[in-house]
């Protein structure tokens, strides 16, 4: 089943992003009222079905999803607003070189500056940046060449993550080494001084893990999710400035790995992490202050095997959970409140993806 991406561009509204089996990106949206418009492609038929979309949105509402296509290149498309024909732009390959099916793929928009960054881990397992606008040629609008990031060896695509603070040009990358570890490392990007150097790569020792997940809140402090060796979900976070702490186990629940697993910054300080069970129901677990809560159902709604979910968040209203059911019909369930409660199932509006 292909994996579902979301994005939110202003309160209220929401953007969906999947790729069918015609090898196109499809879209959807809704605006306010929940009822989901109809599916469109994103021009042409260059990536493996159910690839990863990786999508980014800043405060101008401009777009950009990132894609690895059947070629093995990295390719870009953006949505920008203060153009006047407000379109999607075609699809632009970002260099030459090939990446391995599956890898890991993550993206960041650096709050300082609007500045973008994609990542992506080659079958070496080295991990590669590309950058926009490319600061060699000061602030034209051009992507940067693909460049290496020297550091630990990684496994070959291995998955990765880039989380930015709300705050100045600070960028942090998580990606799993070849040994199983969660490995780190950041850079400032201030603005107009170039980009700082890349930090020393530091490990979070004491797990090993197959798959992460991480976020940044609004008060600088960061947070990964992993999926351990064991099936089991574990945390860690480092506060504002600081350095991570050790890893504590989320329970003894299991998720359906190609589900996904979605972490979103709470409203109130709290972070959600939101899973798809092997009964097919959601499940949630929420930290406040430190200390995560434990496990609880989403409602009763049992997904079919296959489904994917994803979700949105923001920091003043609500949270909301998306999930592609196999019929292509999209599920949502929404909680504005740190207190788990939730508004209930529901499909939004009837128009069924293209699968």
């Amino acid at each position: 089943m292909p994996t579902l991406a979301a994005l939110r561009t202003s309160p209220g509204d929401g953007h969906l992003y999947v790729v069918a089996r015609d090898g196109r990106v499809w879209t959807s949206e809704w605006r306010g009222s929940g009822r989901l418009s109809e599916w469109l492609p994103l021009g042409e038929p260059l990536f493996p079905r159910g690839a990863d979309v990786v999508g980014l949105s800043n405060r101008l509402e401009d777009r950009d999803l990132f894609v690895l296509g059947r070629d093995g290149r990295l390719w870009n498309t953006c949505w920008v607003t203060d153009k006047p024909w407000k379109q999607w732009r075609g699809w632009e390959a970002l260099g030459r070189r090939r990446f391995p099916a599956g890898a890991g793929l993550a993206a960041a928009t650096v709050a300082n500056s609007g500045d973008v960054a994609a990542f992506t881990v080659d079958a070496g397992g080295r991990l590669w940046i590309v950058r926009f606008p490319d600061p060699e040629r000061g602030r034209q609008q051009w992507w940067s060449d693909l460049s290496v990031i020297d550091g630990p060896p990684l496994g070959a695509g291995a998955p990765v993550c880039a989380i930015s603070s709300g705050h100045g040009g600070d960028l942090a990358v998580l990606a799993l080494g070849r040994d199983g570890r969660v490995w780190t490392a950041a850079t400032t990007w201030a603005v107009p001084a170039p980009p700082a150097p890349w930090s020393p790569w530091s490990a979070l020792d004491g797990l090993r893990a197959v798959s992460i997940r991480a976020l940044r809140d609004a008060a600088g402090a960061s947070a990964v999710v992993a999926v351990g060796q064991d099936g089991r979900l574990y945390a860690a976070s480092a506060p504002a400035s600081e350095t991570w702490g050790s890893w504590s186990a989320l329970g003894r629940r299991r998720p359906v790995l190609h589900a996904g697993v979605v972490v979103l910054a709470g409203m109130r300080g709290e972070r959600r992490v939101l899973v798809l069970g092997t009964d097919g129901r959601l499940w949630t677990n929420v930290a406040r202050g430190g200390a995560w809560g434990g496990w609880a159902a989403v409602g009763a709604r049992r997904f079919a095997a296959g489904a994917t979910i994803t979700g949105l968040g923001d920091r003043e209203s609500e949270h909301r959970a998306l999930v592609l059911d196999v019929d292509g019909r999209v599920w949502t369930n929404v909680t504005r409140s740190a207190d788990a409660r939730w508004d209930g199932w529901s499909v939004l509006g009837e128009s069924a993806f293209p699968a």
